[in-house]
């Protein structure tokens, strides 16, 4: 009901970006909760005593970013309805060395404005230009398992709905990549043998044969098209089996 309001009557959202290079993520954010607007981003100017002009219009946010001594002050701010609210926090951080952080406690401020006025909150929470998944992996790497569900939650503020289904898709994905390692290793030759490939291909078909019904399984359940993981180049192919880089399909599902 809100953002139809808003949308009748400010087709434009301005987003203010002071001293930050976050603007991309900060774009996303508001696109989330006013997908009908049009985001116009403007960088910050400031008048003879420094301080900031905003020109909000009918429905305006600011992210603001300040070094201090001993760290750095992170602000946010959002105008709706004539009224604005604001947001701040002083970290210890510093600015280049803590960027991600200091990106991610930026968009939880807006994020919290945001779903205060809008009176929604993602399930996704403050999750736009990144892959859950990928992002839940590299936790997990650094974390362990337990605590990377805990910071999927309390940092990123995803749903415990979507934190679940996240990890169930990430220990499906390691099952699929350990099966593919396992099935085409047998059928990975380095580059430079490629002229003999032809000659000893028949040796290779027969067992790769009997596996298709596996191989037509799997991909069935993921509706994969090919075998291959992306990312990686393939250097010819010869009587239907993919020639790969030895180093390459070494490293290209792990």
């Amino acid at each position: 009901m809100a953002e139809k309001t808003l949308y009748q009557t400010a087709p434009v959202m301005r987003l203010f970006i002071a001293e930050h290079p976050f603007h991309y993520e900060m774009e996303n954010l508001c696109r989330i909760f006013f997908p009908y607007h049009r985001i116009e981003t403007i960088s910050c100017g400031t008048d003879s005593e420094g301080t900031h002009m905003l020109d909000y219009g009918a429905l305006g946010a600011y992210t603001g970013m300040q070094t201090e001594s001993g760290g750095v002050r992170l602000q946010a701010r959002l105008f709706y309805g004539g009224r604005e609210r604001a947001a701040e926090q002083r970290t210890a951080l510093s600015f280049p060395a803590d960027i991600k952080e200091l990106e991610r406690r930026m968009g939880v401020l807006l994020f919290g404005l945001l779903t205060q006025v809008c009176a929604y909150t993602p399930k996704w929470g403050i999750l736009t230009g990144v892959r859950p998944i990928k992002l839940l992996r590299n936790l997990v790497d650094r974390m362990g398992l337990e605590a990377a569900l805990r910071s999927f939650q309390g940092d990123w503020l995803v749903s415990a709905e979507k934190t679940e289904l996240s990890r169930i898709t990430m220990g499906n994905e390691q099952k699929f990549y350990r099966f593919l390692v396992r099935s085409l290793s047998a059928y990975t030759f380095p580059s430079r043998f490629v002229p003999h490939v032809v000659r000893i291909a028949p040796l290779y078909l027969r067992p790769w044969n009997a596996q298709q019904s596996s191989f037509r399984s799997i991909w069935s359940c993921y509706a994969l098209k090919c075998t291959y993981g992306g990312g990686r180049k393939r250097t010819g192919i010869a009587a239907g089996i993919g020639i790969y880089r030895r180093r390459d399909a070494d490293n290209a599902f792990g």
